[in-house]
């Protein structure tokens, strides 16, 4: 295998690398439409957006041959998955949906030798809870419970933003009766801004983040429910308590202004940050020696080489995401920025080095006049997974300040 295969390892294995070429096969033609390789690849973009939020116990992965209740008006979602900035899906027609399958229909067909059982609990965004009765006997009945929630375009859309962050109707209420059975649950949310789970992010013991997961959402959930694929995505966002909506003024667009907005300058206490991400295997992160503090220069684009060593401690493969972040010394209002990131696979035990080349192109910071530049000083350098794994450094900056107006691109 040569060291472009092994870069692509996971392509690789999924026959999406063409060993000729010596590249993926998207990249060979511009006409790869809907053939078996175009269609993995769709299913293996999919499943790597997949967020693990939370997975005590741990509840996910689950066995096959179980009996499985899935429960929520997401349960046998078809339209919602595939969002609202699209083409025509369907062969017949723009407006159908019917070649997409569910997540109900695709765990039942995965769930060899078990049941799988779905009953919808509550629409998206209604008052009514006569579906309840039916959605508790069923999750009586289980060895395991799936619970769809989350919200769709009715909720967000364009000319129609939300005005809160919570889950609409009695998604809560459903939920909270099904996890007061003191059955194994997890919640699967789909969404695409981000939703305030609060009380629910305490006492569901699982939670897995899919957005609108798109036409092979169905497929590429139940791959991950029952441990096909191991989730490795990270939250794209900052996922707020409920009341910070009334902790900030929206018609004021100074993100710095408290609590602050965005993962750069919030300065409360999230749901979960930018950035956070859980795996089914466990990972270390390492400097290669000891850590390093460079100094580079204003002039030049020399860079300054920060080099870690990523293993998988845990007994299945998985993705995880190194991120550099820096703190600049011109700005202290900023808490961090993002920088650098790479994700990579690995098996069970294997190490790899990472290596960021960090100049003064990555710590470019804007001023009051909205231009932007580096700045002379020392920068707080910080690489982590984004949870608990967090490698701190300095590295100076020499030299006169810089704009890009100025010298920056001379």
């Amino acid at each position: 295998m040569s060291v472009r295969e092994r870069e692509h390892g996971e392509l690789f294995e999924l026959g999406l690398f063409d060993p000729i070429e010596n590249q993926p096969y998207w990249h060979v033609s511009p006409e790869v439409v809907n053939t078996d390789a175009s269609q993995t690849f769709n299913l293996f973009a999919t499943q790597s957006t997949f967020v693990l939020l939370k997975n005590d116990g741990p509840i996910l992965p689950i066995p096959r041959g179980k009996a499985i209740a899935v429960i929520g008006p997401h349960g046998n979602a078809t339209t919602a998955m595939v969002g609202n900035y699209l083409g025509q899906i369907c062969p017949d027609s723009q407006s159908d949906f019917s070649c997409v399958t569910s997540p109900y229909l695709a765990i039942k067909q995965a769930n060899k030798g078990g049941t799988t059982t779905y009953s919808m609990g509550c629409a998206i965004n209604s008052g009514d809870t006569s579906g309840f009765e039916q959605a508790i006997t069923n999750a009586k009945l289980a060895d395991y419970i799936l619970l769809f929630l989350g919200i769709d375009t009715t909720v967000e859309n364009e000319m129609h933003d939300r005005t809160n962050t919570t889950l609409p109707g009695v998604q809560p209420e459903l939920a909270q009766e099904i996890l007061a059975l003191g059955k194994p649950v997890a919640i699967i949310l789909l969404n695409g801004g981000p939703v305030s789970l609060d009380s629910l992010s305490v006492s569901a013991p699982s939670i897995l983040e899919v957005f609108y997961p798109g036409y092979q959402g169905g497929f590429a959930i139940a791959s991950a429910i029952f441990g096909d694929y191991n989730p490795g995505g990270k939250l794209p966002y900052t996922v707020y308590t409920t009341a910070y909506i009334n902790q900030v003024n929206m018609t004021n667009m100074d993100m710095a202004l408290a609590p602050g907005r965005t993962y750069k300058y919030y300065t409360g206490k999230p749901i979960w940050p930018f950035g956070y991400g859980l795996s089914y295997t466990q990972f270390d992160l390492a400097w290669n020696g000891s850590a390093p503090r460079y100094t580079i220069s204003n002039q030049n684009d020399s860079p300054a080489i920060f080099v870690v060593n990523v293993t998988n401690i845990g007994k299945v493969a998985g993705d995880e995401v190194v991120q550099v972040y820096m703190k600049p010394p011109s700005d202290p209002l900023i808490i961090k920025q993002l920088i650098e990131f790479e994700r990579v696979h690995l098996l069970p035990g294997e190490s790899k080095l990472v290596t960021f080349d960090i100049n003064r192109n990555n710590l470019l910071v804007g001023d009051k006049n909205g231009d932007l530049g580096c700045q002379a000083g020392d920068y707080t350098i910080t690489i982590t997974n984004g949870v608990k794994l967090v490698l701190n450094t300095a590295l100076t900056v020499k030299g006169p300040s810089v704009t890009i107006m100025d010298k920056l691109y001379a």
